[in-house]
């Protein structure tokens, strides 16, 4: 295993395709509260009532560590480099996955009322708080 610097501060001798990786990441609080549920599902209503729901809980933010060019690539076509990883699932509209599967996002497309994580095809809605760790882009080959 190599050691490796994240840019968080944090420095690991974990491989990044080990799960317990992800366990160095730093505190980040932007989800929502349980009893706010139905709201935030209203507000992805309004935004694309086409578009399933999921929520989840037990979530880790991962910047994903790009070039200049990678990121303007993503941004051109609406996305930035950025994915969620989440290790409870708890509602799925679509039933995709069961309540407590573990879930990984695609790309984000856009951040709404501080809870809600739109990609392409999914908003995720963010209970409680999570972590946010910088990841190399090569974790997504896990």
């Amino acid at each position: 295993m190599s050691k490796q610097s994240i840019p968080t501060g944090i420095t690991t001798n974990k491989d990044p395709k080990d799960a317990l990786y992800f366990l160095d990441s730093a505190p980040f609080d932007p989800g929502g509260v349980v009893t706010e549920i139905e709201r935030y599902k209203e507000v992805a209503i309004e935004i694309n009532p086409d578009k399933p729901i999921a929520i989840i809980t037990d979530w880790v933010w991962w910047d994903l560590e790009v070039t200049a060019e990678q990121r303007q690539l993503l941004v051109d076509m609406g996305m930035l480099p950025i994915v969620l990883q989440s290790n409870n699932l708890m509602y799925d509209e679509r039933k995709r996955f069961k309540p407590g599967s573990r879930v990984r996002t695609s790309l984000l497309s856009k951040f709404h009322k501080s809870a809600i994580f739109e990609t392409k095809n999914t908003f995720y809605i963010l209970i409680g708080p999570g972590q946010r760790k910088s990841v190399p882009l090569t974790v997504l080959e896990i």
